[in-house]
């Protein structure tokens, strides 16, 4: 009710995964968020149904992904919730993303390359429209550096209310990452 309203809390999560490669060109991982389902305080509020809500619980999650190398320079990959994930502040909301992907990799030299990323992902759980979000990015590696720039997005229009003030036909998702990275094998 008030958007200015903010609560810290704290807690302790617990993930645990794993991946498994049989052959060099195929991968399969899994793994397993918030296994003790931790919870955090926040003020109490009402939901729109009248619930009253004095916490919220991260429920346990599983996440199945593989990826496939069919040829050196070109990985496809896909991940699935194996969960419905739900969230107790939105009484009967639940998600369950699948997301697909491809990253294909230039060489530029011996120590330099640039990767090309597209992908989407989408709510097999949503209810009514299932709306698939697009994402694409763009890698640069330099040795041991590595400079990720990525962007995605839900194109669909939207009606937004904040407070007394509406706003029709928005973007109902946009992002933009920019990541550093330093990767140095032993």
């Amino acid at each position: 009710t008030d958007l200015n309203s903010r609560t810290i809390s704290h807690n302790f999560g617990l993930d645990i995964g794993m991946s498994f490669r049989p052959v060099e060109w195929f991968q399969l991982g899994l793994v397993a968020r918030n296994v003790n389902s931790p919870d955090f305080d926040v003020d109490t509020f009402k939901t729109v149904r009248g619930r009253v809500i004095d916490s919220i619980e991260l429920p346990a999650q599983v996440r199945l992904g593989i990826a496939l190398r069919p040829f050196r320079n070109l990985i496809l990959s896909s991940d699935i919730d194996l969960t419905d994930n739900s969230v107790n502040t939105i009484p009967g909301y639940e998600s369950r993303i699948l997301s697909v992907g491809a990253e294909y990799r230039i060489g530029m030299g011996r120590h330099v390359d640039l990767n090309l990323r597209l992908g989407t992902f989408g709510n097999l759980s949503s209810y009514g429209e299932n709306e698939w979000s697009m994402t694409g990015g763009l890698g640069l590696r330099f040795g041991s550096f590595v400079i990720d720039l990525s962007g995605g997005g839900e194109f669909s229009e939207n009606l937004v209310r904040t407070g007394s003030t509406s706003y029709e036909n928005l973007p109902s998702g946009l992002n933009l990452g920019l990541g550093f990275k330093w990767v140095k094998s032993l």
